[in-house]
């Protein structure tokens, strides 16, 4: 028993500190410019918490979040062709209807067995042309492919911050893949625009784009901190250089965000404040125009090692364990009692 009490001190010991260090260190009172998009990340393709909860429930938490947007990862065949289609028309019915938007999430595959730029191109645009040519009507922005910098990247530990971080044969494949999604999806749906995706501080894959000519719209961003907005000064930095490559022409769109490891050992508090001020401050950034939280549910079924438990508990909205009812995490309170629609 002792040892018990003693564990729970620690830990409720740590989260007060943290606290303190927060409420100390400059945070911004929850606000953002009405134009200024937010939404959220969710699986409800593929993941069982996902696939458990009802389409419809889905859609009544966003709404109820004040959340216009659900990015949702979606497998396809070499053709475009959605592996779980049924579920998906479920879900875009359901949407359409309660007047949401999804933001596709296309998985880039194939180009494993591409041998040259050439192969590379022609099965991106043909992959993602042919998703826009079948399912355009419901999409407004596409998402081609996730962090792909993580797989051209030479080593982890790099900053990502120049070109001569990523592997350059693999390079040749990848970035020529990606030109072939955004040529495609923009043939058969020129009114779209596109996004391409890279973490942390990896802006070199951003200006390894640009070297081969990928005309994408939109700097898609994931970042995870532990840090409010006036101590992340990587993350700020990392916007400035982001925005630089294409001369401040193109936006950003942060379409991953939350605490670092999510709400685990009960952070609810932590996670709300940085959530909550990251907003406030991304939206004083006109070129800014979207902030995507990863992501809507816990997932506590996944299949994952201690070390990485954390990956359960980056939802905002909780599943009862006995009646599976959605519970609000704190910072869903605060977006459903403070949203602007």
């Amino acid at each position: 028993m002792i040892s018990k009490l003693n564990q729970w001190s620690r830990k409720n010991i740590a989260i007060a500190l943290l606290m303190i260090i927060i409420l100390g260190s400059g945070f911004t009172e929850f606000n953002y410019r009405a134009d200024f998009i937010i939404g959220v990340n969710g699986h409800p393709l593929n993941q069982k918490a996902y696939l458990s909860t009802p389409v419809a429930t889905q859609a009544s938490l966003i709404k109820s979040l004040g959340m216009s947007y659900y990015r949702v990862d979606i497998g396809t065949d070499l053709n475009g062709t959605i592996l779980n289609e049924a579920k998906f028309l479920e879900l875009a019915t359901v949407f359409q209807a309660n007047g949401l938007k999804i933001l596709p999430m296309l998985y880039p595959h194939g180009y494993e067995q591409c041998n040259n730029a050439t192969e590379a191109y022609s099965l991106g645009k043909k992959m993602a042309g042919g998703f826009a040519l079948k399912y355009g009507k419901y999409f407004d922005h596409y998402e081609l492919g996730n962090e792909m910098d993580l797989k051209l990247l030479k080593k982890r530990m790099l900053d990502g911050k120049d070109t001569s971080d990523f592997d350059h044969a693999k390079s040749v494949i990848i970035c020529n893949f990606l030109k072939g999604m955004n040529d495609g999806v923009n043939a058969s749906a020129p009114t779209a625009k596109t996004i391409i995706d890279m973490s942390q501080t990896h802006s070199g894959f951003i200006k390894l784009l640009k070297a081969y000519n990928v005309n994408f719209d939109i700097i898609g961003q994931h970042w995870y901190s532990n840090s409010l907005y006036a101590q992340s000064t990587d993350y700020q930095n990392t916007v400035n250089d982001l925005l630089s490559v294409y001369k401040y022409k193109k936006p950003i769109w942060i379409t991953e965000f939350n605490q670092f490891q999510g709400s685990i050992n009960d952070r609810e508090d932590s996670q709300n404040m940085i959530i909550q001020d990251f907003i406030s401050n991304c939206s004083k950034n006109k070129l800014i125009q979207a902030f995507f939280i990863y992501e809507l549910l816990d997932e506590p079924e996944l299949n994952m090692n201690q070390e990485h438990a954390f990956e359960k508990q980056y939802g905002i909205v909780k599943l009862d364990k006995q009646n599976g009812l959605p519970q609000y995490k704190k910072i869903a309170k605060t977006l459903s009692s403070s949203h602007k629609f």
